[in-house]
């Protein structure tokens, strides 16, 4: 009996540990995609030069915004384990048509690939983030969200530093962006070397995916008692349960106001890099201070990864509760935010970057708060409507202000959303969201 239970928990633990694997290889794609779609843009002379990268944000959005629901549909018929086993099988999929793609030197195939990775992204969050809510102790469902996001964070800087190695190293710069002006068999071979360069850290992440692929295929998952009632509820019912509780309908809006804030956060950060560049150093162009201030960026994400990083031990050690640390997390961004109004603008750029520290927390937070009333029905479809936020807010980059009061317009949002957040968490301090009330039908209290 106790040799049965030692190789259950050595079973659990692997299966676990891939699944937190699979959220890295989420953040790791998710960093890649925009860098090498657009140099595989600049390689084809798209229409305004390096166009390729907003193609595949347009696929990105119609993919999360058209299919969310879907997925959901998929992971109840089939499962949460083979859920995500079919999302790496079409991500693997989609990085294996980078090969083809490569030696047919036509920017359709890669588009092709881009949106059978997205798919399969998407299967993969809409299987694992509910399966990670509710599995095992729901003392410890926070920590376990605050681990997985975690990871993603851990995956953008493997992403971040794999891009950069491998951007432009086929060619030379000169190659790459006079491509087309090679004569036919050089510029098809330049192409073909420099296509392969940038589908190489793709390539690897989906060799990374075969083999969570085998691992969690031959190994069972952990025995849980939502996959005996993973039909707890019909779709119209848990759906009109959602549309009832205000705790749900409030964190969506408060979700799409964060991952709003997090989009202007950052491009605000490059934005205050820029000038701050431009006025200390003198003869820098524009664009060169724009790849300097890309720099500034990568430490907003450190700080990011590390203050997550403390929250989630803080959240593993101690009972914490997550409405209040929502609500502070919240107030000390806006204070933050309205700072670097009237500082000077070094130090301005100083409290951009950490206002980073305080949104690291918000997502997961945001997530487990909007669905912890709700069953596994509930709580399937509610991830998928927190898929949809994702895409909303990053798709708010679009509508940046610009001109020369464009920082002050976005640093009111700012305030704004983050006070959207804060409110959001002082309305679950007062009513109680969160604690550890009875667990609803489904949902073990273990």
């Amino acid at each position: 009996m106790l040799k049965d239970n030692r190789r259950k928990k050595v079973r659990d633990s692997l299966a676990f540990g891939a699944l937190i694997l699979c959220f890295g290889l989420l953040g790791a794609v998710n960093m890649m995609m925009r860098p090498t779609s657009h140099s595989i843009g600049r390689i084809f002379d798209l229409p305004l030069g390096g166009s390729g990268d907003a193609v595949v944000f347009r696929s990105m959005c119609l993919t999360f915004l058209l299919l969310a629901l879907p997925a959901v549909l998929v992971v109840r018929r089939y499962g949460f384990k083979n859920g995500v086993v079919m999302g790496l099988m079409v991500f693997a999929a989609g990085t294996l048509t980078f090969i083809p793609a490569t030696q047919m030197c036509t920017f359709g195939p890669f588009v092709l690939g881009y949106t059978l990775i997205l798919c399969g992204s998407l299967l993969i969050n809409v299987s694992a983030t509910p399966y990670v809510l509710t599995y095992g102790s729901r003392r410890k469902s926070l920590f376990r969200l605050m681990l997985c996001q975690t990871m993603i964070v851990v995956g953008w800087l493997v992403g971040n530093f794999l891009s950069c190695v491998y951007q432009g190293k086929g060619v030379s710069g000169q190659d790459l962006t006079n491509m087309m002006q090679l004569d036919h068999i050089s510029g098809s071979l330049a192409q073909r070397e420099e296509l392969l360069s940038l589908s190489t850290p793709l390539l690897a992440v989906g060799a990374v995916a075969t083999a969570l692929i085998i691992i969690l295929g031959s190994t069972a998952m952990f025995d849980r008692p939502q996959d005996e009632c993973a039909r707890d509820a019909g779709i119209g019912q848990s759906f009109r349960k959602l549309l009832s509780d205000r705790a749900f309908l409030l964190g969506t809006v408060c979700q799409l106001c964060y991952m709003t804030a997090q989009t202007l956060c950052w491009s605000s950060i490059i934005s205050y890099g820029v000038n701050t560049i431009m006025e200390t150093e003198e003869g820098l162009s524009r664009t060169e201070a724009s790849a300097t201030a890309v720099e500034y960026v990568t430490g907003g994400v450190i700080v990011f990864g590390v203050c997550r990083l403390i929250w989630t031990i803080v959240a593993g050690v101690k009972t914490v509760r997550p409405s209040a640390a929502l609500k502070v997390s919240g107030i000390a961004a806006s204070v933050l935010c309205a700072a670097s109004l009237f500082l000077e603008r070094y130090m301005g750029l100083l409290c951009m970057i950490g206002v980073s520290a305080f949104m690291s927390i918000m997502y997961p937070t945001i997530y487990y708060l909007s669905v912890r009333r709700q069953n596994i029905s509930g709580i399937q479809i509610g991830t998928a409507f927190q898929v949809m936020c994702v895409m909303g807010g990053l798709a708010t980059r679009k509508l940046m202000p610009t001109g020369d009061n464009g920082e002050t317009v976005v640093q009111a949002m700012l305030l704004a959303l983050f006070g959207c957040v804060a409110a959001y968490g002082w309305w679950c301090q007062k009513r109680g969201v969160g604690t550890l009330a009875p667990p609803p039908p489904g949902l073990s209290e273990a």
